[in-house]
């Protein structure tokens, strides 16, 4: 299961929304995908909001770095101080293999929109997110 959401999410690579603007949102294979980009930075969400591939969450994020296209650990921070971490795996987090309230608090960021930095170890890009409210990722 978790090969064929990264697999569609792939599909979505070429896909680039402006920060500042309206997330980039489509459908691929039954997901609902949001995509936002800048300074080659990007996050792709993919969320199951119907469970049409199972009872258990099937949310993803993937994460493009500018630079560090091998990280591990991701920290989305938002304006306000919210903070959410994630440990990756070739750039991508599941939701059902993630700590269930910082899952929460990235959705959240999301939906509310505004400036959010997208951190590693090594490197860092900011995005500044229109609001995203039919996001429904839980």
């Amino acid at each position: 299961m978790f090969g064929r959401i990264v697999v569609a999410l792939m599909a979505l690579a070429p896909t680039i929304c402006l920060a500042g603007t309206v997330w980039e949102r489509g459908v691929a294979r039954g997901l609902d995908t949001y995509v936002a980009a800048i300074d080659g930075g990007r996050v792709t969400i993919a969320c199951d909001p119907d469970r049409v591939h199972g009872t258990t969450p099937q949310g993803t994020i993937v994460i493009l770095m500018p630079k560090d296209r091998s990280a591990t650990r991701v920290v989305f921070l938002a304006e306000s101080g919210e903070q959410a971490a994630f440990d990756l795996r070739d750039g991508v987090a599941a939701q059902a293999m993630t700590d269930p309230d910082d899952w929460e608090t990235m959705t959240g960021m999301m939906r509310e929109g505004g400036r959010v930095a997208v951190v590693t170890a090594r490197d860092a890009f900011t995005l500044d997110l229109a609001p995203l409210p039919s996001l429904h990722c839980s």
